[in-house]
């Protein structure tokens, strides 16, 4: 169940990353985020395991690695303006 949401994290995330790739470039965009996303959240369980002697594999794992996706795009995006996704249809109507 948590890694729908695991997946669906990375996606906001890795469009910020993207930097005009498009094609098989995206796909491997997508995959490196997640990749890192996951592998940091396992550092983090791997230290709670080792300090509540816990076992490893559980699903917070995928919990953890979307709130580590989330953060990154909130730290990613800090500051830039947000322009509404409405304003970009207005646009297009009026030309």
């Amino acid at each position: 169940m948590f890694i729908p949401i695991w997946v669906l994290s990375i996606v906001p995330l890795a469009r910020e990353s993207m930097d005009g790739r498009g094609g098989a470039d995206a796909v491997l965009v997508y995959l490196a985020v997640g990749a890192i996303c996951l592998g940091i959240a396992a550092v983090i369980r791997s230290v709670y395991v080792v300090l509540m002697k816990r076992r490893f594999w559980s699903p917070w794992l995928f919990v953890l690695a979307a709130v580590v996706s989330l953060a990154g795009y909130v730290v990613q995006t800090g500051g830039e303006e947000i322009v509404p996704v409405t304003a970009s249809v207005q646009e297009s109507r009026a030309a």
